[in-house]
């Protein structure tokens, strides 16, 4: 809620009211009050913040609302969260994989085993 210098609250229409005229000075495109809040919301997501301080900056009344209305909006950032956790998976040395020290298990189903999968070995000394 906006608030005038000695304490009282503005009413939003304005508000609304001020931003049009001062906006109608410019030479922007057309935009909204809801449109910059929407801008800085996604900003703020995009940049790292937490959904849950961007939830109680925007008042919504659920973290659903915000996760609904801004995790979607980028993707680079769901692609830098996917990469982020991919690089804590340990891979394989090259040099081991180059010397053929690892084998390559394949797991196959044989009818009749209580339906358990069971591996079979393939690839440098397997029979």
């Amino acid at each position: 809620m906006f608030t005038r210098e000695d304490g009282f609250r503005l009413h939003p229409e304005t508000v609304s009211e001020t931003f049009r005229c001062i906006f109608a000075r410019t030479d922007l495109p057309p935009i909204t009050l809801r449109d910059l809040r929407h801008v800085s919301a996604t900003l703020a997501h995009g940049g790292g913040g937490d959904l849950p301080t961007i939830k109680e900056t925007l008042r919504h009344s659920t973290i659903t609302l915000t996760l609904d209305t801004y995790t979607s909006l980028q993707p680079e950032v769901d692609r830098a969260a996917a990469e982020a956790a991919a690089n804590l998976v340990p891979r394989a040395r090259k040099a081991a994989l180059r010397s053929g020290c690892c084998r390559t298990v394949r797991v196959t189903h044989e009818a009749g085993n209580d339906g358990a999968p069971r591996p079979a070995e393939t690839g440098r000394g397997a029979p």
